[in-house]
C-alpha cells in the first residue's frame, strides 16, 4: 500500500533580505537568510527517515522567491506544477503555500482563498489534490489564522477567526458528503476553542463523531486532541528532573497547542486515504527544541549575531502525518 507523508510549520517570518537600514522581522542578511534556509530544509528533509514530505504546507513566507528557494532545497522533486503560493497584499505580510513530490501528486489546483479584506494576508487555501495512487482527489486546506494579538479597531481576533472558520465551513458543505479533506495549519486556537465547536465547522475530539456527523465533510476529526495532556500521574506533574514527553507547537506559552491536522471521514476509512493516527508528531529535531525550565519541549526561535552562529528555527515546530493510499 502506498504511503502520503504530510507536513506543514509555520517558519516564523522567513522574509527575503531588506534593503540595508529597512527594519524587518526576517533575516538580515543573505547569509543569515541562506543559513535558515538551510536550517529549516534541513529539519524537514531529515523527516520521514529522510525522504521528506510528499506534500508539504508552510505559512509566514514572505514572497514566493522564499518559497521556492525552500522548496528548492528539499529532497525529491517538486516541479514548478506542483507548488501552490498565496501571496499577501502587503510587504510586511506573509503568504501561504504547498508543494508536492513529483513522484506522490500528479496535480494541485487552487480551487479558492480566504482573506477577510483584499489588504489582508491569505488566511485559507483550499486546494485540489490528485494523488498519483488513488482514483478520487482529495481536498487539502492550509491554514494561518489570525494570531492572538488584539487589535484595537476592526474584529478582534477572535471575531477574525470565526469568520473564517464560518467560510469554510459553509465552503465544505457544498462540496459533498464524499468529500476527502486534509486541513492543517497554524489556527492559532486550541482544539477546546469556539473556532472549532461552531455550527459551521467542528473540530471532533473522537473521529467516530466525525464519521456519524450529518455535516460529514465540514465536521472534521481534530487529532490534535491527543497532545492536549501530558501523560504524568498528576499528584507529582513536576518532579525534579522532570521531562515532558509530548512537544508543545508554540514558543510563546508551554501549555498550547495552536497546529493542528483535521481530516473528514473519507480520510480516516480509506476513502482514498487512511489516516495512521500513530505518526502523528511535532517533529522534535533538537536543531529545534529545546526543554524549558518547567521540563517541556518548545520550539526554538530563530536567533543571533550577525554572520551566526544561529540557533532555532522558528517559534513553532513541524507538523508531520502519514496516510495510507487506497
Amino acid at each position: 500500500m502506498d504511503k502520503l507523508n504530510v507536513a506543514f510549520w509555520n517558519v516564523q517570518n522567513l522574509f527575503d533580505v531588506p534593503a540595508p537600514n529597512t527594519p524587518t522581522r526576517g533575516p538580515r542578511t543573505q547569509g543569515e537568510l541562506d543559513a535558515k534556509l538551510d536550517r529549516i530544509s534541513g529539519i524537514v528533509g531529515d523527516s520521514f527517515a529522510q525522504r521528506g514530505p510528499d506534500l508539504f504546507a508552510v505559512a509566514e513566507v514572505g514572497t514566493r522567491t522564499g518559497f521556492d528557494a525552500l522548496i528548492d532545497r528539499l529532497p525529491g522533486p517538486h516541479p514548478s506544477a506542483l507548488r501552490v503560493w498565496e501571496a499577501a497584499a502587503m510587504p510586511e505580510h506573509t503568504g501561504l503555500g504547498l508543494a508536492g513530490r513529483d513522484d506522490r501528486i500528479a496535480r494541485l489546483t487552487l480551487l479558492d482563498v480566504w482573506r477577510p479584506t483584499l489588504a489582508a494576508r491569505p488566511r485559507i487555501l483550499l486546494i485540489e489534490c490528485e494523488l498519483r495512487a488513488a482514483r478520487r482527489p482529495v481536498w487539502v486546506v492550509v491554514n494561518h489564522w489570525k494570531s492572538r494579538m488584539r487589535t484595537t479597531s476592526g474584529p478582534t481576533d477572535a471575531e477574525d477567526r470565526l469568520a473564517g472558520a464560518d467560510w469554510l465551513g459553509q465552503r465544505l458543505d457544498l462540496a459533498g458528503e464524499m468529500q476527502c479533506v486534509v486541513m492543517l495549519g497554524d489556527f492559532n486556537c486550541e482544539p477546546t476553542e469556539q473556532p472549532f465547536r461552531g455550527l459551521q465547522l467542528r473540530g471532533t475530539r473522537h473521529a467516530s463523531a466525525a464519521i456519524n456527523a450529518r455535516s460529514a465533510v465540514s465536521t472534521l476529526y481534530n487529532s490534535a486532541w491527543r497532545f492536549m495532556a501530558e501523560p504524568d500521574p498528576w499528584r507529582n506533574p513536576r518532579p525534579v528532573g522532570y521531562q515532558a514527553t509530548r512537544p508543545r507547537t508554540t514558543f510563546a506559552s508551554g501549555s498550547v497547542i495552536l497546529d493542528h491536522l483535521l481530516v473528514s471521514k473519507d480520510a480516516l476509512r480509506g476513502f482514498p486515504l487512511s489516516l495512521d493516527e500513530s505518526t502523528i508528531t511535532y517533529h522534535s529535531d533538537t536543531r529545534a527544541y529545546r526543554y524549558n525550565r518547567n521540563g517541556s519541549i518548545v520550539p526554538v526561535k530563530w536567533t543571533g549575531p550577525l554572520g551566526g552562529p544561529f540557533e532555532g528555527a522558528s517559534d513553532h515546530l513541524p507538523l508531520l502525518a502519514t496516510f495510507d493510499v487506497a
